[in-house]
């Protein structure tokens, strides 16, 4: 990605110093070829910006959703859990029928 960033500012400064090579000279159409090529570059511009833009949304997405995942319980956990509860329940059940029986 680093080369893409670099590769960027020349495309521009290429398109400057082709803009300016042009001096002002407005020949038969020649303005409107110019006017073409600006609004080309804007969009160009603007589709880069927008794919950007979507790509960071679908990182940050990613990420969240990564993110999500890793903090949600597993299924076997919470089975688990229920397991122990029950366990517990019918041990305090019995203990409960003991003490009954004892007095």
């Amino acid at each position: 990605v680093p080369k893409a960033k670099s590769a960027a500012p020349a495309l521009r400064r290429d398109r400057d110093a082709i803009d300016r090579g042009r001096g002002g000279f407005v020949g038969a159409g020649g303005g409107k070829q110019a006017m073409r090529e600006r609004q080309t570059r804007m969009m160009e511009a603007q589709l880069e910006a927008a794919t950007k833009r979507a790509r960071e949304e679908e990182e940050e997405e990613r990420v969240k959703v990564e993110r999500e995942s890793k903090s949600r319980k597993t299924e076997g956990e919470i089975m688990g859990a229920k397991e122990r509860y029950l366990a517990r329940k019918r041990e305090a059940e019995e203990a409960k029928k003991r003490e009954a029986e004892g007095k």
